[in-house]
């Protein structure tokens, strides 16, 4: 695959196209964290030996947005709201990188936001043509990305960014399975899975549904709900009450993923308000299986989960 393939029509932007609000100081957090890691991935793919066909290196961001974010009030001091009133977002982090990508590929399935989003194509004009902006379902989409690329002579990191539990678990089998990728993704354990998992174990409709599909696992209710006796004025009886905690549905997440990657960074970061319960989990898994890859994946992956 080289930069002149097209997964996608690129549409150019409309004025006054909306812009999502996202978090405060936590979205920063993890953008910096990340932005980290590709600078010092594409850093390390360049200085390897090159073979006489070098990898192009891709950057995937399945859940784009606009290309900027709208701070929430307060976020910023109020000296800096008027030279800063739009925060960048991932994919135009991820186009400021330096060295860069070979090839960017922006996933958004909101109209008003892929329309924004492409005009960084335009503003970005020395990367527009290794940019390709796809207008779809981000599960869809990285599927016929992972199926129809060379993977032997390509490498990439995906950054999954969604907002609820939008990912399904086919769709990191299928990452994992290019034995290519490195995949950062926040995975939604305050947003999602915590608040998807009621105490007394009486699921709204199509809930239980969405937590099979986005864990990839079927048999999660004994997990996450144990059965223990309980004693009533009726005598014994075997009852079902939440045992999951923010912490234990953090580590099952991380061994969801050890079950279908090559390496997975031991823990994440934990990001939401400050003083208020996490609501993601910011995690790292390496797909590529070759030993010296592996380790330096997982070994620039502890220092941006370490170091802030």
């Amino acid at each position: 695959m080289t930069g002149s393939v097209r997964w996608g029509n690129v549409t150019r932007t409309r004025p006054g196209c909306a812009m999502k609000t996202f978090g405060g100081a936590w979205t920063d957090e993890k953008l910096d964290r990340v932005a980290k890691y590709l600078k010092a991935y594409n850093l390390a793919l360049k200085a390897k030996p090159s073979p006489a066909r070098p990898f192009v290196r891709m950057y995937i961001d399945a859940f784009a947005g606009s290309g900027y974010r709208t701070p929430r009030s307060g976020e910023y001091p109020s000296l800096l709201k008027e030279a800063e009133p739009l925060a960048k977002g991932s994919a135009r982090i991820a186009l400021e990188v330096v060295p860069p990508f070979n090839h960017y590929i922006f996933i958004e399935a909101n109209r008003s936001r892929f329309e924004r989003l492409s005009a960084l194509g335009d503003e970005f004009g020395d990367h527009a043509a290794k940019i390709d902006f796809i207008h779809g379902d981000a599960n869809d989409s990285i599927a016929r990305i992972c199926r129809g690329t060379d993977w032997q002579r390509t490498r990439a990191v995906v950054f999954l960014d969604p907002f609820g539990m939008q990912v399904d678990w086919t769709t990191i089998e299928e990452i994992a399975a290019t034995r290519a990728i490195d995949l950062w993704y926040l995975v939604p354990t305050g947003t999602g899975l915590s608040r998807l998992l009621p105490r007394n174990a009486k699921f709204g409709p199509g809930w239980e549904k969405r937590i099979t599909a986005m864990t990839g696992d079927k048999n999660w209710r004994p997990v996450f709900y144990p059965p223990r006796p309980d004693q009533d004025l009726f005598g014994e009886r075997i009852v079902k009450v939440r045992s999951a905690s923010i912490e234990s549905i953090e580590q099952y997440f991380l061994r969801r993923l050890r079950t279908c990657f090559a390496g997975v960074a031991p823990r994440g970061v934990r990001l939401g308000p400050k003083d208020k319960a996490p609501l993601y989990l910011l995690t790292f898994a390496c797909a590529n299986p070759h030993p010296k890859a592996l380790a330096l994946a997982l070994k620039i992956a502890g220092y941006v989960i370490d170091n802030p």
